[in-house]
């Protein structure tokens, strides 16, 4: 018999969550965490396929363009600058995917912490040896970070959290089932 994912519910199935769950698994992995982007990443796609232009229209869902215009949703990468508009991690998710598969990017986004390129995201190994001091007093994960703005780096994890979250919910209150 076929397996086919031909839906927003098995993409989410087959790709999103076990990327994700991978991911969590091994936080310090970064390929897991840019395998983890990429799957966040276009699961907008596959959103805005699920309903069509004229449903995502009819919603009134807008975004803020680069002159400070209200645009509506016309395409799908308008639509993408939409679910960054409900929430900006989306957009750092949507660069770091951007940024591993091409290297560079050659626009840097509008979030302070945008990547510009594959190598702004990085492993971090723990801080201490789980074999030498005990995981409750001091930091014995290994993390993926994202560079951000005034060295305030971001922890991969709470981004990718935000943005699962949030298709969760958009899907939600839009019926797509997932």
């Amino acid at each position: 018999m076929k397996t086919k994912i031909d839906d927003c519910k098995k993409y989410w199935d087959e790709f999103v969550e076990p990327d994700f769950q991978d991911y969590v698994a091994q936080q310090g992995d970064l390929r897991r965490a840019f395998h983890c982007a990429i799957s966040l990443f276009h699961m907008a796609d596959w959103i805005y396929k699920e309903k069509g232009l004229p449903y995502w229209q009819s919603a009134g869902l807008q975004f803020t363009d680069r002159t400070g215009a209200q645009v509506t949703v016309h395409d799908d990468r308008s639509f993408g600058n939409a679910i960054a508009k409900i929430d900006p991690n989306f957009e750092l998710i949507r660069n770091i995917a951007n940024s591993v598969k091409h290297f560079s990017l050659t626009r840097r986004g509008s979030h302070p912490s945008s990547p510009s390129h594959a190598a702004n995201t990085y492993s971090l190994p723990p801080t201490f040896s789980p074999q030498v001091f005990s995981a409750r007093t001091f930091d014995t994960t290994a993390k993926v970070m994202l560079e951000g703005s005034n060295g305030n780096d971001l922890h991969f994890l709470d981004l990718a959290n935000s943005v699962r979250a949030t298709l969760h919910d958009f899907c939600t209150i839009h019926s797509v089932p997932l």
